[in-house]
């Protein structure tokens, strides 16, 4: 992801929440309530940075909704830490209501941090029963520790039952009632990991020393919050840091601006598709070529004569195709709906088209088609309103959209030029249809070249188009669009 996106993203995860976010080179995460201010690195490698946006949206989340008055029903290290984990559950829902896609950069996270917790047995029972109960509560029980004395006690002590009932008291704003039961919850873990604890001590030589307390800290107190650290927390692996130079921007096209890069985009438009065709026509006698009339005093005769030619100009071919199906009503992070911006991305695509077509005298032909859970050629003239208007069934039929479209390309005998599909969607499909996409442009990817554009995408699709190309808010579309479309033409 260019670092573009990554501020924009951040930029409008701050304003929707009241944050201010800091963007600083090598910077350590940071999260300051009382300031209101998110202090994030700019330096993230690409491979951690949804893992890292979720944390950004985490902290602005606690920022929005974590009042002081909730800090203040812990009383000790150990209820603040579980309190902490639950309400971290609670700031997380939360989140998952404000935007589509955020639970799944929440996955792409949980995924990383997955990796690195193999030794999970050496993790308290309480930091591995909160864990369990996070993710269960978050819908992400796929990463849960499950083990069998983590939900032999969860069970036994109807610990979700509790961590709900909590969070609702929270919700509600009933402090009393709260403090009670974050009281009887840490009571029940507190006691289990003291049972797990006996049987070590036991086994201990009373001598060495090992396993003794310091005087003034909670001991179990310091291992529950490094067994949620190695578990949920891992900020370390969440923000793997990239250059120290600046991270992962394209930093040649980064520096020009909207109406730079569109210009540069047409030129390469017009380097592609200005395809011409050259025919020699012989006659018996040649026809005389008054350029080069000294050749008959060198004897050259036969460049007195040249082949008359006929340059024909290819034509090529662009299949614009659009996903309209009912997520593309959702908003953006800056509250445009997908569907409005689909629509402007496309219209920039076909005014360049229109501009290397009249000025430039390209042979260059467009059609712009629509999808959901069919596929359907809209009109050249009406295709803005047609787009909104058009009633087909409603779904996602994204692989077939694409392989439709690709034999709709191939099959169109005038065209004798570049074939080319630019597809926008925000991909929200089964990762087979994906599959069944990358095996139809392997299949015909001499003949027609394919650019997928994202928009308010998720990480599946991402993963196969490039966190690159997706376009999350109005004001960094015609950038992501115009990158995009020059991978391709230099591709």
């Amino acid at each position: 992801m260019s670092l573009r996106t990554y501020e924009i993203i951040t930029k409008y995860i701050g304003k929707d929440s009241g944050v201010k976010v800091v963007l600083e080179p090598n910077a350590v995460p940071t999260c300051d309530i009382k300031k209101k201010l998110i202090i994030l690195p700019s330096n993230i490698k690409e491979e951690n940075v949804f893992a890292a946006l979720a944390e950004a949206m985490h902290e602005a989340g606690h920022v929005r909704i974590t009042t002081s008055k909730i800090a203040q029903l812990a009383t000790d290290e150990f209820e603040h830490s579980v309190l902490n984990a639950i309400e971290d559950i609670r700031v997380d829902r939360d989140n998952f209501k404000i935007l589509p896609n955020i639970k799944d950069f929440y996955r792409e996270e949980m995924r990383m941090l997955d990796k690195n917790r193999r030794n999970a047995q050496d993790i308290s029972l309480s930091a591995r029963i909160l864990c369990d109960i996070i993710m269960s509560l978050e819908d992400f029980s796929e990463f849960c520790v499950n083990s069998p004395d983590v939900w032999t006690v969860i069970n036994k002590h109807g610990l979700l039952r509790k961590a709900e009932n909590l969070i609702w008291h929270l919700n509600s704003r009933q402090y009393d009632e709260a403090r009670d039961e974050l009281k009887a919850i840490c009571k029940i873990l507190r006691e289990e990991d003291k049972k797990r604890e006996q049987p070590k001590k036991q086994d201990q030589d009373p001598s060495s020393g090992v396993g003794k307390e310091r005087p003034g800290k909670d001991k179990t107190a310091a291992m529950l919050d490094e067994g949620l650290k190695r578990i949920v927390k891992n900020k370390e692996k969440v923000f793997a840091l990239g250059d120290e130079a600046g991270g992962n921007t394209k930093s040649d096209i980064a520096t020009l601006g909207p109406l730079a890069l569109k210009e540069q985009t047409k030129n390469r438009f017009v380097d592609l598709l200005d395809k011409k065709e050259k025919h020699n026509i012989s006659e018996d006698q040649g026809k005389l070529n008054t350029d080069s009339f000294p050749s008959f005093l060198t004897g050259d005769i036969e460049d007195l004569f040249k082949e008359m030619t006929i340059v024909r100009r290819k034509k090529s071919k662009i299949l614009l195709v659009l996903d309209r199906s009912s997520s593309m009503w959702d908003k953006l992070i800056d509250g445009m709906r997908k569907d409005r911006l689909v629509v402007k991305t496309a219209k920039t695509i076909v005014d360049i088209l229109k501009e290397v077509q009249e000025i430039e005298g390209i042979n260059v032909d467009y059609e712009i088609a629509a999808f959901a859970a069919e596929y359907r050629l809209l009109n050249k003239e009406t295709w803005e309103k047609e787009y909104f208007s058009i009633s087909m069934p409603d779904g996602t039929r994204l692989s077939l959209a694409f392989c439709m479209a690709q034999d709709q390309i191939l099959n169109d005998i005038e065209v004798d030029g570049n074939k080319l599909i630019i597809l926008i969607t925000d991909g929200q499909v089964r990762e087979t249809q994906i599959d069944d996409i990358k095996s139809a442009i392997l299949k015909h990817n001499q003949d027609v070249r394919c650019l997928i554009i994202g928009i308010g995408a998720s990480p599946q699709i991402l993963k196969f188009i490039g966190a690159d190309r997706n376009i999350v808010a109005e004001e960094i579309a015609d950038v992501v669009l115009m990158e995009a479309i020059q991978d391709m033409l230099e591709g």
